[in-house]
């Protein structure tokens, strides 16, 4: 290998690496989301639950 072909293959893996440290955040992040969520449907869900509860009692 010529010496600009390796100096652009080690460009080439220096932006790999930065682009998966990036996707590894977002992933990360997107995790922390989805996780989020979940919590928040289960308190809904039961929100609703003890609603319609309520609304059968006072029928």
């Amino acid at each position: 290998m010529t010496d600009p072909t390796i100096h652009n293959f080690r460009y080439f893996l220096e932006e790999l690496e930065k682009n998966l440290r990036k996707m590894e955040t977002l992933f990360e992040q997107e995790s922390i989301a989805l996780e989020s969520m979940h919590v928040l449907h289960g308190v809904m869900s039961k929100m609703c639950e003890n609603w319609s509860n309520q609304l059968e009692h006072k029928k």
